[in-house]
């Protein structure tokens, strides 16, 4: 029943476009009674889980240093976040090896994402702003120091970042006249006409390429 459960969920969840975390909430009823149920009759198979486990979060944390990422200004604050992230990791695998019993090396290798998660959401959250917004097209915008009447964005999202220049919101998302700067997603570039116009930027944002023209 529990499995099936966790089934129900995380089977539609995979299949659907939209992924949003509440709807993984679902599973931790049926998770929690099966990790229950695991720690009450499964015996020494809990300690083989756990150790395997431990294993796998101290191979993550190794990995840490292999990890390629290009951090804001701030950029030695931001490597030592990620630092700390990955020794997280080691950490709690080390501790739940080290833990014989049963309930005590569940609740380390359960504790462990659960720190690296609060970690993250600390320390982590403007890298993830960065990459998951829209910062990329709005420094590429600025750069071209034009009014904002004059830039229309093309297949773009909508610019909107923490802290962004108030003036942008007078960005074009539909063209009138001949913008002086055109942003464009690059698949889409051969949709609209480009003559007289000279490409001078490109970014890539959320996995896609974009190209900034100008006359």
């Amino acid at each position: 029943f529990e499995i099936n459960w966790i089934l129900a969920v995380l089977l539609p969840y995979s299949l659907m476009a939209s992924k949003l975390d509440v709807y993984m909430m679902a599973l931790v009823p049926p998770v929690s009674l099966l990790i229950a149920d695991y720690l009450a009759n499964a015996g020494r198979f809990v300690r083989l889980a756990n150790i395997i486990m431990s294993v796998v979060f101290i191979a993550v944390g190794v990995a840490g240093p292999f990890v390629k990422i290009k951090p804001p200004e701030d950029a030695l604050m931001h490597l030592l976040a990620v630092k700390i992230l990955f020794a997280i990791f080691i950490l709690g695998g080390i501790v739940g090896l080290l833990l014989r019993k049963p309930i005590a090396s569940t609740l380390a290798v359960g504790l462990t994402p659960i720190a690296a998660l609060v970690w993250a959401a600390i320390a982590l959250m403007p890298i993830a702003n960065d990459l998951a917004s829209t910062r990329p097209l709005v420094d590429a915008v600025v750069r071209q120091h034009v009014p904002a009447e004059q830039v229309w964005l093309y297949t773009s999202p909508y610019l909107f970042v923490r802290d962004f220049p108030r003036d942008l919101e007078r960005v074009q998302y539909e063209r009138h006249g001949d913008p002086t700067v055109i942003v464009t997603a690059r698949k889409y570039a051969s949709n609209i006409d480009l003559r007289g116009y000279r490409r001078v930027d490109e970014l890539r944002m959320i996995g896609k390429w974009f190209d900034v023209y100008r006359r």
